[in-house]
């Protein structure tokens, strides 16, 4: 359970940071966008991983 949190936790911290750079960013396309969106993406997918193999047992 302490794992989803902390899953829960960086999606949140990497949700505010894609956010801040997307306000700072004049371009969508920027390197640090697309690097933090790829970041958020994949920590999602582990979240999603988790929960589903969780809801199974």
């Amino acid at each position: 359970m302490a794992e989803k949190k902390k899953l829960l936790e960086k999606i949140e911290s990497l949700k505010q940071r894609l956010n801040l750079l997307i306000t700072e960013k004049s371009c969508l396309q920027d390197k640090e966008i697309i690097e933090a969106s790829t970041l958020l993406d994949a920590v999602l997918n582990e979240y999603n991983e988790l929960y589903n193999s969780s809801n199974r047992n």
